[in-house]
Formats: structure tokens, C-alpha cells, sequence
């Protein structure tokens, strides 16, 4: 229990930028809490690598090749949290780069179904024009297992939904599935993740018209690469 002497229980926390375009650098925030009831000595938070993201230098960071990044938490007395900036690049390859962070401590952990999580972020094409989607509606059609373009997708093999993009980064939508949506700050691209319907996907693109975004589909829940296509527009 909290805060009643027991031993520690660190969970780690762990929040890639979603969405970022072709090329560009970001900045994850890497944690943890300590939710036992003492203090967490040596507290240790490591992010394994994907080819395509590349450590650039931060603080209380260090990078061992080939993949492994590793940050100094200190000592984490109970109830305490911890939020380190990681600095990373990503190539120009653009797909869905599936990362796990992992906290650890010298100390008895009480629950170690915490200590690691996934994180995600989608690598887009820069787009062709910059499409605020706030608080707005877009008709969204999906189609899959095995499309690389809404070329492919037609009327008999298409799912449709409506999308609401809201002010907290989450998706109100027309089916039910959760979701959370975010876009770079040159605000030509768009990703979404969704926990449901599409298998947990990764939804990824750019924009192709001043009302149109195209991409594709990720899975998150099996990190599985290509799994559809689709597009969105707004009316």
C-alpha cells in the first residue's frame, strides 16, 4: 500500500511524440512513479531503440550500442515521480517505430507488471499544406489487412467513421473506439491510435488537399507493419 512502509513499486511512464514528420528530431519523456510504500534506490529507466530513431545527447542520459538508452532516476522515495527528456532523431523511413521503456531499482519491486511499457511514434511524409483539425469532423474510410494506399481501398472492402478531433488529443468517433490523435506542429500530418475496432492501430499520414489527409495503418497490439490504408476528409 502507499505511503505504509512496504516495499517499492515503480511504474514506468513513457510518452514518444505520436506523430513526427520524415526526418525531423523529438523529445520523449521518460519516468517513473513510485506508487509503494518506501523509497526506490537506484532507480534506472532504459528505452530500447528501433532502427530509424537515433539518442541524441540528454541530460542524465547515457546510449549503449546498438540500442539501448539508459537514464540515472536517482533514489525514488515513495509516492515520488520522476520525468526525464530524452532527445532523439528520426529518419526519413516513413512507418510506425515501436518502442518499450523500462524502469528498474536495486530494491525488492512489488509488482514488476509495471515496470515496462510500449511506446509509439509514426514517422510521416511532411505533407502538402498545413490543416488545422481542431475541434472539427472528418468523414474517415479505412481498408485492409494488406493495403499500402487508398488506391486499393473501394466500397465493398472500406470501413467509414466520423472522427471528432477534440481539445485534450482525444478522438470522439462515431463507432465507439477509443482513440487519441496528434500532429506535428507544422500541422501537416496526422496520427491517431486507436484501441479497438482496428486491432489497436497506429493511423498515420499527410495532407493531401487544404481538407484531405492520406496514410496508413499500423498495428500497435501485435506491432504488426501495414495492415491497411486510409483517408479523411473534412466536408
Amino acid at each position: 500500500m502507499p505511503g505504509d512502509g512496504g516495499p517499492p513499486d515503480l511504474a514506468v511512464f513513457f510518452d514518444p511524440p505520436l506523430c513526427v514528420e520524415s526526418g525531423q528530431s523529438g523529445v520523449m519523456q521518460l519516468g517513473a512513479e513510485n506508487l509503494g510504500g518506501s523509497a526506490a534506490l537506484d532507480v534506472s529507466l532504459s528505452v530500447s531503440l528501433p532502427a530509424g530513431v537515433t539518442f541524441l545527447p540528454s541530460p542524465n542520459c547515457t546510449f549503449a550500442a546498438p540500442s539501448t538508452i539508459t537514464c540515472d532516476g536517482g533514489t525514488l522515495p515513495s509516492l515520488a515521480s520522476i520525468r526525464l527528456p530524452v532527445n532523439v532523431a528520426y529518419s526519413t523511413a516513413l512507418a510506425t517505430r515501436f518502442m518499450f521503456a523500462t524502469a528498474r531499482t536495486s530494491s525488492f519491486d512489488l509488482d514488476a507488471g509495471n515496470d515496462t511499457v510500449l511506446g509509439v511514434s509514426a514517422v510521416t511524409d511532411v505533407g502538402t499544406v498545413a490543416v488545422n483539425v481542431l475541434n472539427r469532423s472528418m468523414d474517415a474510410g479505412y481498408c485492409g489487412p494488406g493495403a499500402t494506399s487508398f488506391t486499393q481501398c473501394n466500397t465493398t472492402n472500406t470501413t467509414t467513421a466520423v472522427l471528432t478531433f477534440v481539445p485534450d488529443g482525444g478522438l470522439d468517433n462515431s463507432d465507439g473506439v477509443p482513440a487519441r490523435w496528434q500532429q506535428s506542429a507544422s500541422g501537416r500530418n496526422l496520427c491517431m491510435m486507436s484501441y479497438g475496432q482496428f486491432g489497436g492501430s497506429v493511423i498515420w499520414g499527410s495532407s493531401i488537399s487544404p481538407s484531405c489527409f492520406e496514410g496508413r495503418m499500423d498495428d500497435h497490439e501485435f506491432l504488426i507493419i501495414g495492415i491497411g490504408a486510409w483517408r479523411g476528409c473534412f466536408p
